[in-house]
This record gives structure tokens, C-alpha cells and sequence, in this order.
């Protein structure tokens, strides 16, 4: 056998078990599974057994090299308790739970000790949770520790045949002084607990005393000889070990052997190889230097030949410094005559300078009269000419065949023709006066004009203004903003607040120079600590020549005091109180000079120095507005990048803001903003240039950089209804967001068939065509040219308040679960000859549904001008003028509407509507679910389909019952198909309308 042991414990074992091939055993302090294991042979042989290793390296290699047996990391005492485990660094097999053998063995080994918080149970209750069989034998190695293991042991229930036992003290197995040998013994201290139990010592191996128990004690005659080699047949793991080493170390050597042969081998060819390189090389060097000899022969007549044109280019040199001299000397008299006419010429230059003053100064007055003289005009000829048109278009229209149809088939539409044909007689006839005395004030006003620009020509001899631009700048010197400025007088009449002003003239002076002159107006009120950013921003651009005009609203916060500072770079400042933000824009409209004006308000500043420079390096005599990009600055401190988008798709989203756009003073003057908005005026005045075919140019580069959290996100309901209001205004583009929904159905419906017969009647609202300046008479019909490609145009009727609110009485509105006949409803109802029902969905109520019903609203009107009345009236408004001009041309007098999802704010259209009749429809349960998912749009999942049907029935039933049955009706769709007429004839009756045939 092989003897793992560390004192051959496992061959004095062997000699009462002679190798028997299965047991079971305990083995307290392990260690190791093969190194000094006393269990390593047993194991061989079958056995199994429990392994208990406090340590942990311990521990993982026994889980690893015996996963058959019970292998527990925990130490084993006299009761189940915590301690500390003490590890000797660099000898794990002396670790123990004795602090004072611990720091004994520490010092005499010069090692430190790790401590260790270690679990402890006793043997007896291992060998109850885990001793299913007999237990053969148990051997203790615990370091000092024996007695308490041997204490915490069951010996009466569970009785080893023999038990091992380390029995000398720690670090004093090996005895040097045979007079104090006894010194070594531990055993007298637990021993008499096994002699107690019922065990005898049988043999001491000078480590390990070994016991027998009482039952066992003839097996002691096997240890009446000393162990030996010879009887016991055994060889030491050491030895093996040691042996296998060696082995391993002579093959190491060998392929050590081999592979330096190999090398020396590859070393002697490698040697024989460079000899025979080497005496090449030899060969070739012999060739190379007698090449090189005849090489340096060459070169050295080459130098030769090189020295002599080096002294001929030597005596070139000279002769050409001789020559230098001599044109120098005639450059530098040359020079103080060109000093002398430069002089001359500068002299010149300010007697022409001051010469052009004067002109300019006198054509500026020039200039302001006959502005004067146009504002004393009774009124601007344009809107003239647009109120002409739309009389003429609207007197063509009524001309057609197809209208003059279509009003034979009504006798009210017959009635307002022969009105509306004599008021527009005596209209036509009122206007000729006017539009004759005004063309010959124009034509007197461009004669004017014509000969001013003549004079100044023929004082000059420059070209005017507006040719000088024409011609890129030739001949025009560039005026920058640090020129002296002269004092000119001022002709503003304006009446308004003017702190400084420095100079009309010189800025009207600057639209000749090389650049178009760029107005840029600050408004601002009350915002000393951001006004100071956005003047440094406008003041540090390069692109010149820049006016530059700040309106104050009458700031109390010291603004003006930040705006002093900067008093000799801004153009002027003007400070009084006004109607609101767009007030304020339009007095700085009034009092721009340059050719394109830009709002930077207070807060706000161009994206860097270069923006105008870049901007207007793309800008053309035909761009009536350029925009770009635009950087929000959020109050965190990050910057977000808003894209500007393409004027096609104005209507999708918001495609600029104002701080981003230039346009042509001309048109703001002529248009200006409109006061009636607190929000939305700068979209307004962009769509309506838009709609007037102006020429925008749309460049993808940051302009400017404005704070986040202005007042549309304070307002944000405010917003949306002045946004409806707007839609509701422009009606000139067929893909306005409010009306795109029906334009499609309108069209076909209006366009004549192809057998002549007059168009259908009309029954959903369409995209309204209008003229951009009304008619004299609100109640008439008008209509313009539709756009190229795009449908006719729908006729449009002007309704007045009165008119909506007469319309609005008792609305119908039809609501459900989806796919469950509402539409079948629809079509009944729009087929009443007094109800208007459009084809489609419209969800208005539903997109109101967070905002006036959920928390944003309480948030909202915590900070907001106006009361839920005012939104719910423009609510409301808004709603009826969708349906109630398509209603009336129509001829009726009701409307209704159809969007199932309208059961889950019927409290908000009541709110809208107090005297609205609800249509409730119900079908049975299972059709829905089912028609449902064979939608594209429907739900898969059956229950969910089924909880919102039920959703809806509850949501509008307990509604109903609040209404009472004047404003709520439910009609089963099943009932509905079993007995239309007797259904239909309860409808009407609840609809308070007479019953027609035509709805079957």
C-alpha cells in the first residue's frame, strides 16, 4: 500500500482493517484530500466518510477531489457556537482554535495570523444529521483542540471501532531532549473522557494515540509489534511523489537534449550558409569599390568644372547689386511723388465726402415728404384693389353655368342672388370714384418720386438706391458702426417716448452702403438681467451696417440703466408703456430705416458673430423672408436644437421662430402684426405671407439662441385655441389641419358629374377658400381661384354671431362603442332633411379630454389670464364654425356628429353644450369583439375589446341617467334591424323633428 499519512497513521490503521474494501469514516482537521491524509488510502479502496475542514482553500478541495462524500466547512467543539479560527500564514495544516498555541507557533515560525469567524457544532450532532451506517473509525487533528471535540462526541449512541488521536502539544512532536520527553504529552488532559466512554489506548506512534473500544479490545494483539516495512508492506507518498518528479524532470531533459542537438545542427548549417554569403559578399565588395574609384574620379573633374561657374556667377551678382542700387534710388523718388498725389487725392475724396452729405441730407427730407404726402391718401390703394377683385370674382362665380344651376334647384340661394346682385351693382358703381381719384394721387405721387430720383442722379451722378444695390457695391465705401456719426436732424412724427435717437439720416444713409442696412428691434420689459446679453450679441456681429433699436415698455426694474450703458452703440431707445408684446414690435416696425428687420427680445441672441454675415451672404433682391434653425436655451442650462422645417409643411408643425426670421421692413410696414393675439401673432403674419405667395428662403443654419419657457408654454391652452382661431382666419390652403379631413369628400361631392347634372348636396364641411381682404357685405358669398391642381373651390357664407349661436341649439351628438353602427347612424341622421351630419370622425372633444379634464387643467388655470368660461366659449365657437357654414349652405338647420370615443367626455360636450342630445349606440357584445379584431386597426385580445365595450355601456349609462331622457337615448342595433321605421319614428320623436321616409 501507499502511505499518504504524515506518521504512516493509515498503515497502522490498515492493520485492523486490511484493506477492507468499504467503511465509513470521520475525519476531524483534515486538511487536504491527498496530501498528510490519513483517510487518501481508505478512500481509494470505497469508503466514504464525513470531511470536516474549517478553512476554506480545505474545504474547496475536497468538494473537488471527493464529491462522494460529506464534506463540511466548519470546526467541531463542545457546543454549537461561533468562534475564531486562527490561520497560520504559510502553514494552514497548524491552524487552531487556541489563541495563545496560535501566537506561540506564530513567534517561533516568525509567520502572522490570519483570524477566522468560524461556525462550530459537535460531533454528536454531525453524526446524527449525517451517520446513516456504522462508523469505522474517527481521527482528530484539531491543534490543542482535542478535548472540546471529544466532549461535544455522542460515545454511548455512536462508537467507532478505533479512534486516532494527535496527542502531543503543537510544534513539539519532535523531541530533543529526551530528559523533558514527557513535556510533549497532551493526552492526560483528555484521555480519561475515552477511557470513560469505554475506549483503551492499543498504540502510540510517537504523534497519534490510538484506541480501541471496550467491545473490540482482542483486535489489540495486532499492534503488539512496532511497524515495519517488511510486515506491513507499504511505500510513502513522499517517495512516489518524489520519484514521479524525477521522472517528469528526466523527460524534461531529454527533449532538452533533443532540442539542442537540433539547434546545433541548425547552428552549423546556418554557419556553413553565411561562409559561402560571406565569400560572395567578398566578391561583390571588390566590384563595388572599383566602381566607386572611377566614380570619384568622375566627380572630382565635375568639381573642377563647378568652381569655374561658381566665380562666373560670383562676378554675375555683383553686377546685378550694382544695378539694384541704381533702381532704388529711382523707386524711392518715385515714391515721394506718389506721397504727394496721395495727398491730393485724400484732399479730394473729403471735399467729395462732404459735397455727398449735404446731397443725402437733402434727398432724406425729400424722401420724407412724399412719405408724408402717401399717408395723407383716403385710403391705401392695394386694399382698394383687393375689395375690386373679390367683387369681380365673386360676380364671375355667380355667372357660371353650374352656379346659376345649382341656384335654380334652391329658392333661398335664388333670394340672396338677386340681393346680392344689386348690392354688388351699387357697390361696383360706389368704388369707380374712388379707385379714379386715387390711381391719378398715385400716378402724382410716382411723378414726384421719379423726379427726386432724377435730381439726385443729375447732383450725384450716382445711381440711386436702389440700383446702387443692383450693382454689388461697385465704387460705395462700407460704413461701419464705429464711423464718426454726424448730427442730423430728426422728422419722425410719431408722438412716441423717444429717450435718444442718433441720427435718421445717418441710418437712412447706411441703406446706400455696400451691404443692405439689417434692423435689428429688441423689445423688452422689465428684464435687467437678461437685456445686457442680448445687446452684447447684436453689438458683436461682424456683418455690417446694423440699426439697432430697443422698445422699452415702460421697464421699472432698471433695465433702462443696463441699456444706458450701451447708449453710444444702440441707434435708439424708446421706453412708454403699450398693449402687449406685439404693440411693442409694431412701434419698432415704424421707426426701422433698414431694408430687413429681425426681433432679437430681451433674453434672446444670435447663435455666434458671424450669423448676419453668413445669413445675408445667401439673401437675394427677390427673398421677401429667410429663416433657420433656432437653439431653445432650457433652464438647466442645455441647449436643444429646433429644426426648421419646409413652408409645405407649415400646417404640420410650427416651421420657425420669430428670433430665426428676416423679412423686408416693406412687408412688415405693410402687413405689421396683429394685436387681437397675445400668442400666436408672428405665425399669423408668416402663414398669411405664405398663403400671399411671398418668396421665403429656408437656410439649415442655427440663427439664434432664445430662452425656453416663454409664454406659449405658460399658456399652453391659450395657445391652442388662439391656434384654432388662426386655422379658422387663414381658410386659404386646402390642407389646412382643421378642415383636411373632409376636403377629400367635399370634392368629389361638389364636382359636377358627366351626364350635366348638378352637383350633389353637400354634407361634410370642406377647406374654405377666401379673399385676404373681406367683402363690404359679411352675409355674401365669395370665393377665390383654387391653387393648380387642387379642387374647386367651396362656396363660403360669413355667419355672424347671432347666426352661430341659433345653429348651435340642441346639437346631436352619436356615440358608442367602435363598431358598434354609429356610422350606420350617421348616415341616417345626415339623411334628415334639417340635420347636417359630416362623413368623419373628428375627436374634437376627445384631444381637449386631458387638458380640460384631467390635472393640467387645475395647473393651467392656476397661472392663467383667463377663467374655464372664456376657454370653454371659444370651445365652442370654434365647433360650430366648423359645421355651421356647411350646414347652411346645405339648407339645415341642425348639425350632429359621430366619434364613437365621444362616450368618455359627454360631461365635457355637455359643459360645451348644456341643450346637447346624445345617441347612444349598443350592439351585442360578441359582434363588436368580433368585428373588432378583423379591423386593421382592432385589437387581437378579445378581453380587451370586451372591457372597453362594457367601459363604454357604463361610462354613458351613468351619464344618461343624468341627463334624463330629453338628452339621452340608447337605441340597440339589433332592435334597430329587426324594426327600422318603429325605431326611427321613437328618434325623431326624441329629436323633436318630423319623421321623413327618407331615412329608410
Amino acid at each position: 500500500m501507499i502511505s499518504y499519512a504524515q506518521n504512516l497513521e493509515d498503515v497502522v490503521l490498515n492493520r485492523v482493517f486490511q484493506n477492507k474494501p468499504g467503511g465509513f469514516y470521520i475525519d476531524v482537521g483534515a486538511h487536504d484530500p491527498v496530501e498528510l491524509s490519513v483517510t487518501k488510502h481508505f478512500h481509494d479502496l470505497g469508503w466514504t466518510g464525513i470531511n470536516i475542514e474549517p478553512l476554506p482553500a480545505g474545504f474547496e478541495k475536497f468538494q473537488v477531489e471527493r464529491p462522494n462524500d460529506i464534506n463540511l466547512n466548519l470546526a467541531v467543539g463542545s457546543r454549537h457556537d461561533f468562534g475564531t479560527l486562527y490561520e497560520l500564514e504559510g502553514y494552514p495544516e497548524l491552524s487552531t482554535m487556541n489563541g495563545q498555541d496560535a501566537e506561540s507557533l506564530a513567534a517561533s515560525l516568525g509567520v502572522g495570523i490570519k483570524p477566522r469567524a468560524v461556525e462550530i457544532r459537535t460531533l454528536a450532532e454531525i453524526c446524527r444529521q449525517y451517520c446513516n451506517s456504522f462508523v469505522d473509525f474517527i481521527k482528530i487533528d484539531v491543534e490543542g483542540f482535542e478535548r472540546q471535540v471529544i466532549e461535544g462526541a455522542d460515545w454511548t449512541r455512536f462508537r467507532p471501532t478505533l479512534v486516532v488521536i494527535e496527542a502531543v502539544r503543537p510544534m513539539m512532536a519532535v523531541v530533543t531532549d529526551w530528559d523533558h520527553a514527557d513535556q510533549a504529552a497532551a493526552w492526560q488532559e483528555w484521555e480519561p473522557l475515552l477511557t470513560h466512554a469505554g475506549y483503551s489506548p492499543v498504540y502510540f506512534d510517537g504523534l497519534n494515540r490510538y484506541y480501541l473500544r471496550q467491545e473490540d479490545l482482542h483486535l489489540s494483539n495486532r499492534y503488539s509489534t512496532p511497524i515495519s516495512v517488511i510486515q506491513d508492506h507499504f511505500s510513502l507518498y513522499q517517495d512516489h511523489k518524489t520519484l514521479h518528479l524525477l521522472q517528469q524532470q528526466m523527460e524534461v531533459g531529454q527533449k532538452e537534449r533533443r532540442s539542442l542537438l537540433d539547434r546545433l545542427d541548425a547552428l552549423q548549417e546556418d554557419r556553413r550558409r553565411m561562409s559561402e554569403e560571406a565569400s560572395q559578399q567578398r566578391s561583390e565588395l571588390s566590384e563595388q569599390i572599383e566602381a566607386l574609384r572611377q566614380s570619384l574620379a568622375g566627380q572630382e573633374s565635375r568639381i573642377r568644372a563647378l568652381t569655374d561657374e561658381r566665380a562666373q556667377l560670383l562676378a554675375r551678382i555683383q553686377h546685378l547689386v550694382r544695378q539694384y542700387r541704381r533702381v532704388s534710388e529711382e523707386a524711392s523718388q518715385q515714391r515721394s511723388e506718389l506721397d504727394d498725389q496721395r495727398a491730393r487725392l485724400q484732399a479730394a475724396r473729403a471735399e467729395f465726402a462732404h459735397r455727398d452729405r449735404d446731397l443725402r441730407e437733402i434727398c432724406t427730407r425729400a424722401i420724407d415728404t412724399c412719405r408724408h404726402l402717401c399717408t395723407l391718401l383716403p385710403q391705401p390703394l392695394h386694399q382698394l384693389h383687393q375689395q375690386f377683385k373679390s367683387w369681380r370674382i365673386l360676380a364671375t362665380v355667380l355667372q357660371e353655368p353650374e352656379s346659376r344651376r345649382w341656384i335654380r334647384g334652391n329658392d333661398a340661394a335664388v333670394h340672396r342672388r338677386t340681393l346680392l346682385g344689386a348690392r354688388l351693382a351699387a357697390d361696383l358703381a360706389a368704388l369707380e370714384a374712388p379707385m379714379s381719384s386715387l390711381a391719378d394721387q398715385v400716378r402724382a405721387g410716382g411723378e414726384i418720386t421719379e423726379f427726386l430720383h432724377g435730381s439726385l442722379r443729375e447732383l450725384t451722378g450716382l445711381p440711386c438706391a436702389e440700383q446702387a444695390q443692383e450693382q454689388d457695391g461697385a465704387g460705395l465705401t462700407q460704413v461701419r458702426s464705429d464711423s464718426p456719426r454726424p448730427q442730423a436732424a430728426t422728422f419722425r412724427s410719431t408722438g412716441y417716448n423717444i429717450l435718444w435717437d442718433h441720427g435718421t439720416a445717418d441710418r437712412q444713409s447706411l441703406s446706400v452702403a455696400a451691404n443692405p442696412l439689417v434692423t435689428v428691434i429688441t423689445v423688452v420689459l422689465n428684464a435687467a438681467p437678461l437685456v445686457e446679453q442680448t445687446i452684447r450679441s447684436i453689438l458683436s456681429q461682424s456683418y455690417q451696417p446694423i440699426e439697432y433699436l430697443i422698445i422699452d415698455g415702460g421697464s421699472t426694474d432698471g433695465t433702462i440703466e443696463v441699456v444706458k450703458r450701451f447708449q453710444d452703440r444702440v441707434g435708439l431707445l424708446l421706453s412708454e408703456p403699450d398693449n402687449g408684446i406685439y404693440d411693442a414690435m409694431n412701434k419698432g416696425i415704424d421707426l426701422a430705416h433698414g431694408r430687413w428687420t429681425i426681433f432679437l427680445n430681451a433674453g434672446d441672441r444670435f447663435h455666434d458673430a458671424e450669423t448676419l454675415t453668413t445669413v445675408m451672404a445667401h439673401v437675394r433682391d427677390h427673398h421677401d423672408l429667410v429663416y433657420g434653425d433656432t437653439y431653445l436655451l432650457k433652464q438647466d442650462g442645455s441647449l436643444l436644437l429646433e429644426k426648421c422645417w419646409k413652408m409645405e409643411d407649415m400646417w404640420k408643425y410650427n416651421p420657425f421662430y420669430h428670433q430665426s426670421v428676416l423679412c423686408k421692413t416693406d412687408l412688415l410696414k405693410q402687413h405689421k402684426f396683429s394685436t387681437h393675439y397675445k400668442i400666436v401673432a408672428d405665425a399669423e403674419f408668416i402663414y398669411k405671407q405664405y398663403l400671399a405667395g411671398r418668396q421665403f428662403l429656408r437656410l439649415e443654419v442655427p440663427v439664434s439662441i432664445c430662452l425656453d419657457g416663454g409664454l406659449s408654454k405658460r399658456e399652453e391652452i391659450l395657445l391652442w385655441i388662439e391656434r384654432w382661431k388662426m386655422a379658422l382666419d387663414l381658410r386659404e390652403k386646402p390642407e389646412a389641419e382643421i378642415h383636411r379631413f373632409y376636403h377629400e369628400i367635399i370634392s368629389k361631392k361638389l364636382a359636377p358629374s358627366s351626364k350635366n347634372e348638378p352637383p350633389q348636396r353637400m354634407t361634410a364641411p370642406a377647406a374654405i377658400h377666401l379673399p385676404s381682404v373681406p367683402p363690404a357685405n359679411p352675409a355674401g358669398p365669395a370665393t377665390i381661384d383654387s391653387p393648380e391642381g387642387s379642387p374647386p373651390p367651396i362656396k363660403w357664407m360669413r355667419l355672424n354671431s347671432m347666426d352661430l349661436d341659433h345653429y348651435g341649439e340642441r346639437p346631436i351628438f352619436i356615440v358608442g362603442s367602435p363598431r358598434s353602427g354609429t356610422t350606420l347612424m350617421r348616415s341616417i341622421i345626415d339623411a334628415h332633411p334639417a340635420i347636417f351630419c359630416p362623413p368623419l370622425e373628428t375627436f374634437l372633444f376627445t384631444s381637449m379630454r386631458p387638458t380640460f379634464l384631467g390635472h393640467i387643467w387645475d395647473y393651467q388655470f392656476s397661472n392663467s389670464l383667463f377663467s374655464r368660461s372664456d376657454y370653454l366659449q371659444w370651445l365652442r365657437d370654434f365647433v360650430l364654425s366648423l359645421f355651421a357654414n356647411h350646414g347652411m349652405l346645405c339648407g339645415k338647420r341642425r348639425f350632429a356628429e359621430k366619434t364613437p370615443s365621444h362616450v368618455h367626455v359627454m360631461d365635457l360636450i355637455r359643459e360645451a353644450f348644456p341643450d346637447a342630445q346624445f345617441i347612444h349606440m349598443i350592439r351585442n357584445g360578441y359582434e363588436v369583439c368580433r368585428s373588432i379584431k378583423e379591423m386593421p386597426w382592432g385589437h387581437k385580445d378579445i378581453g380587451r375589446s370586451a372591457d372597453q365595450w362594457l367601459k363604454s355601456i357604463e361610462v354613458a349609462r351613468k351619464f344618461g341617467a343624468e341627463l334624463g331622457p330629453l338628452n339621452y337615448i340608447e337605441i340597440r342595433m339589433e332592435d334597430l334591424l329587426a324594426d327600422p321605421e318603429g325605431r326611427l319614428r321613437g328618434l325623431c320623436t326624441f329629436l323633436d323633428e318630423p319623421f321623413h321616409p327618407v331615412l329608410l
